[in-house]
């Protein structure tokens, strides 16, 4: 193994794979977005000191990835995509492939070491609350209606509530 301090992993996570990017090495892989294709890349992380691993918000594509990197104490970040795209405009990019998307992440990664990025357990406990204040906005409407409802036995009660 070369003699690499640290290294600044970038992610471009789709439904069927994982395209990785490693600085300073600059190699890249790609693995299934599978348990499986998860423990190989795992593997090769274990190579190495990991300083960061940074993807973007995909529709929770990248849950199990940064789920089994979390299990392994690797500090994972989650991005928003608006963050990374601007990025990578500011860097003079113009195409656009999976490959290109992971390095640039990864050079993401290794510039923004001190910057604010949402953790992944920050991201999972405000989805848990946007899910739970949706609920209630829909049995407040639900209630509502039955106040308007002429024979509706519990008008007191709901309204009491």
């Amino acid at each position: 193994m070369e003699n690499i301090t640290k290294i600044y992993v970038g992610v471009d996570v789709s439904k069927k794979k994982l395209d990785v990017h490693i600085l300073p090495l600059k190699q890249s892989f790609s693995f299934d977005n599978t348990k499986k294709g998860m423990k190989n890349f795992i593997d090769i992380l274990n190579h190495y000191e990991v300083a960061q691993i940074v993807c973007e918000a995909s529709g929770g594509y990248e849950v199990l990835m940064l789920t089994m990197l979390k299990e392994q104490n690797y500090k994972t970040r989650q991005v928003e995509p608006r963050r990374i795209k601007a990025f990578i405009y500011s860097e003079g990019k113009r195409a656009k492939t999976d490959a290109i998307d992971a390095k640039m992440i990864a050079l993401f990664a290794s510039q923004k070491v001190n910057l604010h990025v949402t953790t992944f357990e920050k991201n999972q406990e405000l989805h848990i609350l946007v899910n739970r204040k949706k609920d209630l906005v829909t049995m407040i409407g639900m209630e509502k209606l039955r106040l308007q409802h002429p024979e509706e036995n519990c008008k007191n009660e709901i309204k009491n509530i």
